[in-house]
């Protein structure tokens, strides 16, 4: 028995497909011979066909050029904004060893994020103090029936004027000077943030920006009662006595909750706008009564005072 004939396997090449067989040829044109052609409705379709891929083509071009944009747009967007973010991430891996230079960068970054933090409370300040000294300067006296109300209500204003504007200077001062710091070119980042750190810590600073917080929260019960005080002179009795009665509550629950945040932080209650600050108004004054007399006296006694100063300062913490 003869063994059967081997398969001839068509090539799958391009040509091959493009171009057709022997048997291809044979059967057209055996239709061609005996009459037989492709109806038109079968050719409508096909071209019909060949119109819808050509449109789908062009639709593929065009989706595949706006992914390409979009691609290009995101890059674009890791590269410039989510630039620290990445930085982070990677110096955060595990499997990544971050190099002393990277560490500095992030300490440098949360550095920054104390500055805006300080810089936010001294914004809120400025616009505080702009509304209690603009009534201030707008004041009536005839309005004020009663001299004890207007006497009070001004050293009110008074008081949420000067401690808003005291403020303003030390959270500009420390925001400035941080960042000026922090942005130095003649030093790498790590002699820079150890820099701010010997600033940041710093006795005195720490204390000024302790005392300026505390001015600023013990400033909002102030102005709330002022307004108190003006709805009182201004209004009938009963509901001015009203509305002083609800201000002055509202004061004394923002200064409550006040100190609650600072002992759920870890610090210790307000308490910078009583003797610490009459310490401060004592050095200042002696300060500049001894620059009168200097002698070996006057110098001791600067030095006493000096202590006495030094003595408040322990209730500043280093802030981590």
């Amino acid at each position: 028995m003869p063994p059967p004939p081997p398969l001839q396997l068509k090539s799958l090449s391009t040509e091959s497909l493009l171009v057709p067989d022997g048997s291809d040829q044979e059967s057209s044109e055996h239709e061609a011979s005996t009459g037989s052609a492709i109806p038109w409705s079968k050719s409508r379709t096909a071209s019909t066909i060949g119109g819808a891929s050509a449109n789908g083509a062009d639709h593929l071009l065009e989706a595949l050029a706006s992914l390409q944009t979009a691609i290009e747009e995101n890059t674009d967007l890791m590269t410039t904004q989510l630039r620290p973010a990445a930085r982070r991430a990677s110096i955060m891996s595990p499997r990544v060893q971050p190099t002393a230079e990277q560490q500095a960068e992030v300490l440098i970054e949360k550095y920054k994020e104390r500055l805006d933090a300080e810089n936010e409370i001294g914004v809120t300040a400025a616009l505080i103090a702009g509304f209690s000294l603009s009534m201030l300067t707008a004041v009536d006296p005839t309005i004020f029936e009663r001299p004890p109300l207007l006497y009070v209500y001004v050293l009110l204003l008074s008081f949420v004027g000067g401690f808003n504007m005291l403020n303003v200077i030390i959270s500009s001062f420390v925001y400035f000077t941080g960042h000026r710091i922090l942005s130095k070119t003649r030093k790498g980042p790590r002699d820079n943030a150890r820099d701010f750190v010997a600033f940041w810590d710093n006795g005195t600073y720490a204390f000024l920006r302790r005392l300026s917080r505390d001015y600023f929260v013990l400033s909002i019960p102030m102005f709330l009662i002022a307004v108190g005080v003006q709805l009182l002179a201004v209004m009938p009795l009963a509901l001015g006595a009203t509305a002083f009665i609800v201000l002055f509550l509202l004061g004394a629950l923002g200064f409550k909750c006040s100190n609650l945040l600072q002992e759920s932080m870890g610090a210790k209650p307000l308490r910078a706008a009583t003797v610490e600050s009459a310490q401060v108004v004592l050095y200042l004054v002696r300060g500049l009564a001894t620059s009168w007399r200097p002698t070996e006296a006057a110098e001791e006694e600067g030095e006493d005072v000096r202590g006495v100063l030094k003595s408040s300062w322990s209730f500043t913490k280093k802030e981590a």
